[in-house]
């Protein structure tokens, strides 16, 4: 039985390389989904948690820009994104300094696999286009991060320099830095012309035409005082080109008078509440930072719960963050055979007219299903980043990393 979306994963999502085949493992879950309509279940389930996630980003590792050595050294650490910080990481006296240093990095070091985006100063400060403007016009980041957000007007300001920046000759610079990720490819195969997680409208517009170095430029916003939070709806839809929401623990705290400790009880509801604003605009989610960074347990702790809230991912101060993080993202082997169990038997339970059933001892109904198939999207996604990362970079791939069957066989 044939299925578009299915097709569509096994010809795109999962292929940034030739050397890069998804198809069997894909065929594996399609095999499990017998019915016409629950095939085309999964397949939309499948499909927007490939757009969501696409691409995935787990360690959002934050560099200060006066630090010219902490840049260099980022660059080889693997993080899924790197953030070159112009804001509150460097000092008043050092604001030049740390401009002068993004823009000598965006045009001559080579990140790899890593996107670079840059976090200017906020709305207000009296700087902020000046960054923008200086930092457009001699390179190109991946994106823009705009930290303190508190209304849309903020996000339509920042929007429209971009636009402009978007309409000019890209300039001349080494590097791209944006990896070979797979929505490129995807919108490709798929004939799509926005880019995944956008709305329609003018600042939705493709650049599959375009040199890999021009825009759309992308914007995530930084949620960081009581005010932002209460306007997370406006500033959710304020513009298409807007991909993600960061959740400023620290700052938060301070704007509410209160404390931030280690627990996170204090500052759950705003959390969840970024989370959930994320979640139902289509926009990607990434958890506080944990300021305890000599403490692994603590960061461990925090990324697994992050990841099992829903986060995309976390954002890092110190790259001993970046392993520990990237791995509470992953899926375990346990929890991916899992998920390919509850599939197969979901679909077989289908096939004969029963709705809710028992699985190892626990109830199983369509949501738990469709958490399966947004697991294993997720899953497939991380594959081929590392994958391609390693490819890249010309290390020895880890044996579930060389080809489809010893991957299908590693997991299940």
């Amino acid at each position: 039985m044939s299925s578009p979306a299915f097709s569509f994963l096994r010809r795109s999502a999962f292929r940034p390389l030739q050397t890069c085949r998804r198809a069997k493992p894909l065929e594996s879950v399609r095999s499990y989904t017998h019915d016409a309509t629950l095939s085309r279940e999964f397949d939309e389930i499948l499909r927007s948690e490939v757009v969501r996630q696409r691409p995935p980003r787990r360690a959002l590792l934050y560099v200060p820009g006066s630090d010219a050595r902490k840049i260099a050294k980022s660059s080889m650490l693997g993080a899924d994104v790197v953030i070159l910080d112009l804001e509150d990481g460097v000092a008043s006296s050092a604001k030049l300094e740390a401009r002068a240093n993004v823009i000598q990095a965006l045009t001559n070091v080579d990140f790899g696999h890593s996107e670079v985006l840059v976090r200017i100063n906020a709305v207000g400060s009296g700087i902020e286009m000046d960054d923008l403007r200086e930092i457009l016009t001699r390179c190109v980041p991946s994106g823009i991060v705009l930290p303190k957000v508190e209304d849309r007007s903020q996000i339509s300001s920042i929007c429209e320099m971009l636009a402009e920046f978007e309409q000019r000759p890209p300039p001349q610079r080494r590097w791209r830095h944006w990896p070979s990720v797979p929505w490129r490819q995807a919108a490709e195969a798929d004939g799509n012309t926005t880019r995944p997680g956008r709305g329609v409208g003018d600042d939705a517009t493709s650049d599959l035409d375009e040199s890999p170095t021009t825009g759309p430029y992308e914007l995530f916003a930084m949620i960081e005082t009581a005010r932002g939070v209460h306007n997370l709806g406006e500033i959710a839809t304020s513009n298409p080109r807007l991909t993600g929401l960061l959740f400023g623990a620290e700052d938060y705290a301070c704007s509410v008078g209160g404390k931030h400790f280690a627990a996170n009880a204090q500052v759950a509801w705003a959390r969840s509440l970024v989370l959930n604003c994320a979640a139902a605009h289509n926009l990607q989610a990434f958890d506080m930072i944990q300021t305890q960074w000599r403490d692994l347990d603590a960061i461990r702790r925090d990324a697994a719960e992050a990841a099992a809230m829903g986060f995309t991912g976390k954002q890092a101060i110190h790259p001993d963050q970046i392993g520990p993080i990237h791995d509470a993202f992953r899926a375990s082997d346990d929890e991916v055979k899992a998920a390919y169990k509850v599939l197969e038997a979901f679909a077989s339970n289908q096939a004969t007219g029963t709705g809710a059933f028992q699985n190892a001892g626990r109830l199983v109904e369509l949501p738990h299903a469709r958490a399966a198939a947004q697991l294993l999207g997720r899953v497939f996604l991380i594959y081929d980043r590392e994958r391609a990362a390693a490819l890249a970079a010309g290390r020895p791939l880890p044996f579930e990393l060389q080809d489809d069957n010893a991957y299908r066989d590693s997991r299940r």
